[in-house]
């Protein structure tokens, strides 16, 4: 039978009706259903909630001011466990102090109200943000300028709502101004504003001075603003530091300012085309400015000990080593200026042993340096240019241990002055040695031998020159020369001169300028005289003058028979310990 138009009208309408009653009961239960989940999260949570035009906002208060926030922008609870699944999660803390505005954010996390934990499904952001004005700003207040914070990506966190801390076992990757890296492992204590990164720390620092870090932990604090890491090893290309602890101090915008290294520092240098260097120090503090990392001054502090490797490899020791950098201010360089070693200064280096049985020219050398100061200058950022010390300085020579040992020889001489300044020469592969050096005032050598007097030379001034394979080649001294072997003085042999050239090589001291030489009861002038400070034998040559006195007379009539003064002139003269004497061309004068 056909279907009247006005059943089907009717039909329709109370269809439409069915399907709006059904419709509005389903959004009324879902309302109910949320309201009753709302309704149920204070008690379980215990802090404060509110639904907000993006979602819903839970947060935690204490003395008036709020320590964390909690926003989400759907809640669904499940019954059987009565947790809680949060979608599009940002968690804020403030710390108790409101001094802090970190942030942790992600898609997914559920709430456990019997422990308190939010729990993150999948990856977490974080961000660490100092806000110093959080004190005086309203409550919950962002930053005026949010510069530069911490920020850390990882994932399975955990947030506790009663302690505030945060933790995971996964690895984290995070990144500052400066630094890139990432750590196994993570750990956010509220309370101090503390952030631990347990394990496998990897950190790539940008800029001038690039490098990497590794350690084994590391913890980043707010009060005070620093990075600390256990067992560091930092790595460039020119060469690796690694010590027992190091702190890094940043600044307002989380800038590295200062590196303090503690506890067995020890460095390498690989710069190419230069001697290996190894430093270590109990101590080393790093000055960073710029946005780039430019080093501006390296301290090392406690045991300092340096040593260079090569051709003519040195030690060093010292109980403070300050480098200075030119940095930033010289166009973005960042070279090394000037070495500044104080405390007990102690340089030495050895020349490559031979199987020398002879003291000659050829004959290696080793040299020491003590000072109270040291000041090195550097040109070009690698190449030293010249150096000097403050205070009293001691220059010691001695035969290369390989050569002393094959000859026996003991035999060093000592070399002191007010004031030592050395200068460096370049050489074809880039490096630099030693050539000369001044010292003054109060210029002494002193020959030193076993069971003989000191033979001591003093002037105003010194001048030494060096060998090419190291050692001193020669010294010169001027002004008001004396020489002494520093016999009794019945026996004592002295000498004067403007001008004194000593090789210690052979330990000869040649005189010039009006030299004069007395032995006992003989004066002895001439053009040049020469004397050897290892054997005291002496040459005396061009217009030689002698005066002996004291003479007993002789009855056999000798050359030297009467006992008044006797001048004798001469060409040359030769004096074996200056006693036998041989004269060529002599002339008496009663």
């Amino acid at each position: 039978m056909p279907l009247r138009v006005y059943r089907l009208r009717r039909w329709l309408a109370v269809s439409t009706v069915l399907f709006i009653a059904v419709v509005a009961g389903m959004y009324f239960y879902a309302r109910l259903r949320q309201h009753s989940i709302l309704k149920g999260f204070p008690g379980k949570i215990s802090y404060d909630i509110k639904q907000t035009a993006s979602g819903f906002q839970f947060s935690k208060s204490e003395a008036g001011r709020t320590v964390f926030t909690i926003r989400a922008k759907s809640v669904k609870e499940f019954k059987l466990n009565g947790r809680a699944d949060l979608r599009d999660v940002t968690i804020i803390l403030y710390g108790r102090d409101t001094s802090r505005f970190d942030q942790i954010y992600g898609d997914n996390f559920t709430f456990d109200p019997k422990s308190g934990n939010v729990t993150a499904h999948g990856e977490v952001q974080i961000d660490l943000q100092a806000n110093p004005g959080g004190v005086s700003a309203p409550d919950q207040a962002a930053p005026k300028e949010l510069r530069n914070p911490i920020h850390l990506k990882t994932s399975d966190l955990v947030f506790n709502r009663d302690t505030g801390n945060a933790s995971t076992d996964s690895r984290v990757d995070f990144s500052t101004p400066q630094a890139t890296g990432w750590a196994v492992g993570v750990r956010y204590a509220a309370k101090i504003a503390t952030l631990t990164l347990a394990s496998q720390i990897h950190v790539s620092i940008s800029g001038e001075n690039a490098a990497t870090i590794l350690a084994t932990h590391g913890t980043i604090t707010r009060e005070p603003r620093e990075i600390v890491l256990d067992h560091p090893l930092m790595k460039r290309d020119t060469g690796t530091v690694q010590s027992d602890a190091a702190t890094f101090f940043l600044g307002p915008e989380n800038e590295v300012q200062r590196v303090l290294a503690t506890g067995n520092v020890n460095a390498e240098s690989a710069v190419p085309d230069a001697d290996p260097m190894r430093a270590r120090a109990d101590r080393a503090e790093l000055q960073l400015t710029g946005k780039d990392n430019l080093l501006r001054r390296a301290t090392l502090t406690g045991n300092v000990h340096l040593e260079r490797a090569g051709s003519q490899p040195m030690q060093g020791d010292a109980g403070l080593v300050i480098l200075d950098f030119r940095g930033q201010l010289f166009h973005g360089q960042n070279d090394l200026q000037k070495v500044h070693a104080a405390e007990g200064v102690h340089l030495a280096q050895h020349s490559p042993g031979t199987n020398a049985t002879t003291a000659d020219a050829s004959a290696p050398q080793d040299f020491d340096l003590t000072a109270p100061v040291i000041d090195f200058f550097v040109a070009d950022g690698r190449r030293l240019d010249r150096a000097q010390t403050s205070g009293a300085a001691e220059i010691t020579i001695s035969p290369a241990q390989s050569a002393s040992a094959a000859s026996g020889q003991v035999q060093r001489t000592v070399i002191t002055a007010g004031r030592f300044e050395a200068k460096f020469a370049a050489t074809p592969d880039g490096k630099s040695k030693l050539t000369s050096m001044h010292g003054a005032p109060d210029a002494k050598i002193v020959n030193l031998a076993p069971g003989l007097p000191d033979r001591v030379s003093t002037s105003q001034t010194l001048d030494a020159a060096f060998l090419p394979e190291g050692g001193i080649a020669s010294i010169v001294q001027q002004g008001s020369v004396a020489y002494t072997d520093g016999q009794p003085p019945e026996k004592r042999t002295q000498a004067w001169a403007d001008r004194a050239l000593y090789t210690p090589a052979d330990r000869i001291l040649l005189l010039t300028g009006s030299p004069r030489v007395s032995d006992g009861g003989m004066m002895t002038t001439a053009n040049t005289i020469r004397i050897n400070r290892a054997t005291d034998d002496a040459i005396a040559q061009g217009n030689v003058k002698s005066t002996y006195n004291d003479l007993k007379e002789q009855p056999n009539g000798a050359l030297l028979a009467s006992s008044s003064p006797i001048h004798v002139t001469a060409a040359t003269m030769t004096a074996h310990n200056l006693s036998l004497i041989h004269i060529s061309e002599p002339t008496r004068q009663a």
